[in-house]
């Protein structure tokens, strides 16, 4: 079994990541301008600000327990939901919650690798 590296540097590589294929989807156009009807942006949105709460609580504290975030995000994809959420915001919120569960069902192994299920 290998131990669990910390999170920091797999948060920092997905914000790159997520970041990049943000500005693909928006041409680097302005978020509030896309209506969630166009598919990936919002999602990518709410996948960055997900990825950007994250590295703030882990700069915190290094071993932070990611799961409350995750908590929070269900919750307000809820409370969105049970209020008849534009599908801007189903697609923002159904972002985040993906990129935390992410994190969180695949922890990188000691090599920082972030081994997907099979």
């Amino acid at each position: 079994m290998s131990a669990i590296a910390p999170l920091a540097p797999v948060v920092q590589a997905r914000l790159d990541e997520v970041s990049g294929s943000l500005h693909a989807a928006t041409g680097g156009g302005a978020l509030c301008r896309i209506d969630g009807t166009g598919g990936s942006a919002k999602s990518l949105e709410g996948r960055m600000a997900a990825l950007l709460e994250a590295r703030r609580l882990l700069r915190r504290d290094p071993q932070a327990d990611l799961r409350p975030l995750l908590d929070a995000w269900r919750a307000s994809r809820d409370a969105h939901l049970a209020r008849g959420a534009s599908p801007a915001w189903r697609e923002y919120d159904n972002g985040g919650v993906a990129e935390l569960e992410r994190l969180l069902t695949h922890p990188p192994d000691s090599s920082g690798i972030h081994e997907e299920a099979s």
